[in-house]
């Protein structure tokens, strides 16, 4: 049925964005890393919170997208 098409579409894209989430979870985390080891080395960490803040911003997608398949897999 169609119903059941979508729901396993849904599915996937579910899980596809769940996967995005997982890396872009492992970049700000990777990104800290870096700021705390150049701070470390008395380096300059000021492009790596820019980049930081960019990862940070970025993340907030794949979750307002993983909510609104969430709310489309229950109507």
């Amino acid at each position: 049925m169609i119903v059941d098409l979508i729901r396993q579409q849904l599915a996937e894209q579910l899980a596809t964005v769940e996967r995005h989430i997982i890396q872009s979870e492992m970049n700000v985390s990777a990104q800290h890393h870096r700021i705390n080891a150049t701070e470390r080395a008395d380096g300059d960490a000021t492009l790596s919170r820019s980049v930081l803040a960019n990862f940070e911003t970025a993340l907030r997608l794949p979750y307002d997208h993983r909510d609104r398949i969430l709310r489309a897999m229950t109507t």
